[in-house]
């Protein structure tokens, strides 16, 4: 099976699936937000598999959370 390219840190893209979620979390970077990770909270993106729609959502304190999840939707959503 050929690689539908490259994610960050050079992870193989294997599905078109695994490639628009990536196109997801470019969006979201490229407008400055930043990622889940070990150390810090952000952005994750969920239902690789499962539907049509990707869920973008929040790991961090609650307190930030309606600000984060709104500068997710001005990512897609006209002013």
């Amino acid at each position: 099976m050929a690689s539908l390219g490259y994610g960050q840190g050079r992870r193989p893209l294997w599905s078109e699936r695994n490639r628009d979620a990536e196109r997801v979390r470019d969006i979201l970077r490229g407008a400055g937000l930043v990622e889940f990770g070990d150390t810090r909270p952000g952005f994750v993106i969920g239902g690789g598999r499962v539907s049509t729609s990707f869920l973008v959502a929040y790991t961090g304190p609650g307190r930030d959370a309606a600000m984060e999840v709104a500068a997710y939707r001005r990512c897609w959503l006209p002013s």
